[in-house]
């Protein structure tokens, strides 16, 4: 059962995205002097915009929905902070994976911006909020880091993860890549008590990347060399949407599928574990499957020729054994999971 303090802080959650939106919504309205006409180009970037009709103030019915999503982006990029003062290596994890739809997110609404001839780095600090753990309904807020560099076209650093292009050949790259998984510690979140840690690993794989000017698909097979974190394997894709001066915006989603190992250890629940858990969970035997699909838009705004202003919106639902987990679905969690955050980003 959800005591007091678990309502009272959805309650908090609620009233931040409410009270923000009311208070941006009419400042992002008084600055947007264009909105969106459905019509993609030949590289499909929806570029043609028009001057809205100033005797109605959302625009004529047809184009209400496009500027909606003007005013929407950048006014949800905060929750509520948590009341709890622990931070989860869990947290860095997922913020990570949301950096990194951003990250793709810039390259195809800025394609070139990076040159790909010499060494390139984009970077700042971005505050975010995500769920503590994955499947939890309780929400942290943190300021991180954001590391994207990048040698010529030959290997990328971006967040935890390493990308080296062996093989180039006009839109394609393939390569090996690494990436540094951060673990979850069960005094993160009351529902986690119990269950024991598990501790960050290191993932090795490789990856695919198909991309054009306005549009990217990127899959990624990854092995965990400890942790019982198995193998997971995902697929995203990118797609620039419009831009509009110094403003633009792109949608990115992502598939994962996750092993037996790696399913079992972030979403199953030992006889063991049963019995020590503090929630009283019954055991249960996660199988391999999806896991979870997301949905991010992206929205950026160019405040100097190297300084950006990011920020997203991240809907995902756990899938399969995932979204049946104790810990998701016992009275503890939410299959429905949501990030969001705004960075300051520089580019050189």
């Amino acid at each position: 059962m959800v005591g007091a303090p678990a309502q009272l802080e959805r309650s908090k959650i609620q009233f931040y995205h409410f009270y923000i939106i009311v208070n941006l919504l009419p400042l992002f309205y008084l600055n947007t002097k264009y909105i969106l006409v459905i019509d993609a180009d030949e590289e499909g970037y929806m570029q043609h915009i028009e001057q809205p009709d100033r005797h109605n103030l959302f625009g004529k019915p047809s184009r209400r929905f496009s500027k909606f999503l003007c005013c929407l982006v950048p006014a949800v990029i905060f929750t509520s902070p948590s009341s709890h003062a622990q931070d989860s290596f869990n947290f860095i994890d997922a913020f990570n994976q949301a950096v990194d739809l951003v990250q793709s997110g810039l390259d195809v609404i800025w394609p070139g911006a990076l040159d790909p001839d010499a060494f390139s780095f984009r970077g700042g600090l971005a505050i975010g909020t995500t769920p503590d753990y994955v499947g939890s309904d309780n929400y942290r807020i943190r300021a991180l880091p954001v590391i994207d560099l990048r040698y010529k076209n030959k290997w990328r650093i971006s967040g935890s993860k390493l990308l080296v292009n062996a093989i180039t050949r006009d839109r394609w790259a393939i390569g090996p890549l690494a990436n540094l998984k951060f673990g979850r510690d069960e005094g993160t979140n009351r529902a986690l008590m119990g269950l024991g840690d598990i501790n960050t690993t290191l993932e090795v794989g490789a990856f695919v990347q198909y991309k054009t000017k306005y549009n990217q698909i990127m899959a990624e097979y990854r092995y965990a060399l400890g942790e019982g974190q198995g193998s997971s394997a995902q697929i995203t894709v990118s797609q620039g949407l419009l831009k509009n001066g110094k403003f633009s915006m792109a949608a990115a989603a992502r598939l994962k599928w996750m092993s037996d190992k790696a399913m079992q250890t972030n979403f199953g629940v030992t006889r063991l574990q049963a019995r020590r858990s503090d929630a009283q969970f019954n055991a249960f035997n996660a199988n391999s499957g999806f896991s979870d699909l997301s949905v991010a838009v992206i929205g950026d705004y160019q405040l100097h020729k190297n300084i950006h202003l990011a920020g997203l919106v991240q809907f995902g639902r756990l899938m399969g054994d995932a979204g049946r987990s104790p810990i998701v679905n016992a009275g503890v969690g939410n299959r429905f999971q949501v990030t969001s955050g705004i960075g300051l980003l520089f580019q050189f």
